[in-house]
């Protein structure tokens, strides 16, 4: 009878992310805004958004950071916040988002801001960012986009 070890599972789980994915992250370990944060919030991926595992294993295993994951409801987040790692479904070069069109991240980033400034950074595949894209006045933009090739800031 073979034994599995915790070291193999971690091995197992940080296998299963895929390249571009490994990429970004590591991009985002590399960040001074990630290294500083004592807390973070992060979104559990779906299929067709950029993995976090990488991110939040470094939280849990390595950067002994406090880390939140979204509620339910908007309004059950915790509001002292360092770092918001926010998905995407686009972005433009500007760090302008649009999710998937419920707001849950506008409403929960409008809220943060009136509580405390934290900074959010959303990662997106390269094919996701696009020059320019109409905004309305209630979508929140990110701080800096992270992609595979490229980081983009907020002017």
């Amino acid at each position: 009878m073979t034994t599995t070890k915790k070291t193999d599972i971690h091995k197992w789980y940080l296998h299963t992310i895929a390249p571009k994915d490994k990429i970004i992250q590591k991009r985002v370990l590399d960040l001074d805004e990630w290294k500083s944060a004592s807390n973070v919030h992060l979104y559990r991926s779906l299929s067709d958004e950029v993995c976090t595992k990488l991110l939040t294993y470094d939280a849990y295993h390595i950067s002994n950071k406090d880390i939140f994951f979204p509620a339910t409801d908007v309004q059950y987040n915790p509001i002292d916040i360092d770092l918001v790692i926010v998905p995407g479904r686009s972005f433009d070069t500007n760090c302008n988002r649009k999710g998937r069109g419920g707001g849950y991240y506008d409403r929960f980033l409008s809220l943060l801001s009136v509580c405390k400034r934290s900074y959010y950074i959303g990662l997106a595949y390269d094919s996701q960012v696009k020059e320019h894209m109409v905004s309305n006045a209630w979508d929140v933009p990110v701080d800096m986009v992270v992609t595979e090739t490229t980081l983009y800031k907020r002017r």
